[in-house]
């Protein structure tokens, strides 16, 4: 029996022996340790709130840079519809003013073509005239008219000079 309780003698004894000269050393490695694991998780606690501090930075530039695009579309649409109607007022002004030079050259070419119809007139009734007058019957007329005419003058004279 007494060989079988020295190896558990000799067991505690390691056992006490390793526990009184390695409680040191182990706590000593335990609090590197834990001092390492602390400081390598405030690092990654640190880490992750410079992340979270620079993806807030980010979404901030997105929605600033979306409220941007909106004013820029806003505001190109609002220069597309002030071009739109620069146009269209240049085309009523374009339009008002062809339309005037159009009235004027109508006008114009409507004178010159009546001027152009009293010429040809005047040269056909000249003519017709001429030619009625050539004839004898015409101008025995023309005498008659003419003397006419004379009597009545004269007695315009005689009858107003009294």
């Amino acid at each position: 029996m007494g060989s079988y309780i020295y190896p558990f003698i000799n067991f505690f004894l390691f056992v006490f022996l390793l526990f009184w000269f390695g409680r040191k050393p182990l706590t000593a490695m335990a609090a590197s340790k834990k001092e390492d694991f602390e400081r390598a998780f405030n690092e990654a606690r640190k880490s992750q709130q410079e992340a979270e501090g620079r993806l807030q930075k980010a979404q901030n530039q997105m929605a600033d840079l979306e409220k941007e695009i909106a004013l820029l579309k806003q505001r190109g649409q609002e220069d597309l519809d002030r071009e739109i109607e620069k146009m269209k007022e240049q085309g009523r002004r374009q339009t008002e003013h062809v339309r005037l030079e159009a009235e004027r050259f109508v006008k114009t070419e409507l004178e010159a073509q009546k001027r152009l119809l009293k010429k040809e007139l005047w040269t056909q009734t000249q003519s017709l005239v001429e030619k009625e007058l050539a004839t004898p019957a015409a101008q025995d007329k023309s005498k008659v008219y003419m003397d006419r005419q004379i009597v009545q003058l004269a007695n315009l004279k005689v009858g107003g000079g009294s």
